[in-house]
């Protein structure tokens, strides 16, 4: 359950407080599955040979002796997430050269965003007061039969 007793509840967050809470729930996470040299920035900004990108949540742990960069981008939004914000975040992607895209989002999402996320790998979920729901996993397949903490948050 992410609202508690003495908590906001996402509805009434600002979209500055919904991103912290999409990093405390990250934090969370890597901690649980113990990440070696996990690294977490909110607002980070990342220039490339391209421009430079403003990311919500930016994460950095090591596997395999390879530094992972995780991009999260959170939404508060009322409307249903589009195709469009999925695509910019897979083009940040492909810019900075990170491994994995996570969008979190207060809203559903619109079946094109849906399916350009499973095609690309990249990570959807809904957030409310009680639970985040996974909408498509970052490895375009959903199991519910996995040991995956992500998968009951």
């Amino acid at each position: 359950m992410l609202y508690t007793e003495g908590h906001k509840k996402i509805a009434d967050m600002t979209p500055t407080e919904f991103e912290m809470l999409g990093l405390n729930v990250l934090k969370g996470y890597a901690e649980t599955e113990g990440l070696k040299d996990f690294k977490i920035t909110h607002n980070k900004k990342i220039k490339t040979s391209d421009g430079r990108y403003q990311i919500d949540v930016y994460a950095e742990f090591t596997a395999l002796g390879t530094k992972i960069k995780v991009l999260c981008e959170c939404k508060k939004y009322k409307n249903r997430v589009n195709r469009d914000k999925v695509t910019v975040l897979h083009k940040k992607l492909e810019s900075i050269g990170a491994h994995k895209g996570i969008l979190i989002s207060t809203s559903d999402y619109q079946s094109g965003a849906i399916k350009y996320a499973e095609a690309h790998g990249i990570a959807l979920i809904r957030a409310n007061d009680y639970n985040y729901n996974l909408v498509s996993h970052s490895s375009g397949t959903l199991d519910l039969n996995t040991d995956d903490p992500f998968v009951y948050l």
